[in-house]
């Protein structure tokens, strides 16, 4: 992982909401501009929505330090699929949710390695470059933490690669006071 430490928190957020989205675009501010470009749609893509829901499950269990803190929100839960959220809506029910922070998990790119074995023949390893933002829910131009991570995993198993992302994430955040 690389990450950068824009803004260390008094104490840490209790309170996330975590987005996956999958865009090319590096967040600068999370206004609404961004929002119409690469979140409002994702609601929309039920193509995606199994890999958004175990993506975000693997976030969930590992930022808990215990069963109530922090306290972590599945944008797959709290956003049904096929409905239209503009930004007012989604701030409403972010507000609603009681959220301190939000944790935008990009899946910047995605690539496969080919693999040659004399017993399987060729298959294809999936491999996954996730850029993540932290975001103060008082000022939402202010990325508080971001992270790189590039995972490396074995064929057919996403949730091995988005347990591996989670934890590389939620091990640095804690290291650094965030969560």
């Amino acid at each position: 992982i690389v990450s950068e430490n824009n803004y260390i928190p008094e104490r840490p957020y209790s309170s996330i909401l975590i987005l996956s989205i999958q865009t090319k675009e590096e967040i600068k501010e999370f206004n609404e501009d961004f929002y119409n470009r690469n979140v409002k749609d994702v609601f929309s893509h039920i193509r995606e929505l199994d890999f958004r829901k175990n993506l975000e499950s693997a976030f969930q269990q590992s930022l808990k330090v215990n069963e109530n803190f922090p306290m972590v929100e599945r944008s797959t839960n709290l956003f049904k699929p096929f409905k239209d959220y503009d930004f007012n809506s989604f701030l409403k029910k972010y507000n609603e949710m009681g959220g301190t922070a939000l944790l935008v998990v990009n899946r910047k790119d995605a690539w496969q390695t080919r693999r040659l074995s004399s017993e399987y023949g060729e298959y294809h390893i999936p491999n996954y470059l996730y850029f993540c933002y932290l975001i103060d829910k008082d000022d939402l131009s202010r990325i508080v933490w971001s992270g790189k991570v590039i995972a490396k995993g074995a064929p057919f198993d996403y949730e091995f690669l988005n347990s591996y992302v989670s934890g590389k994430i939620t091990r640095d955040l804690r290291k650094n006071k965030y969560v």
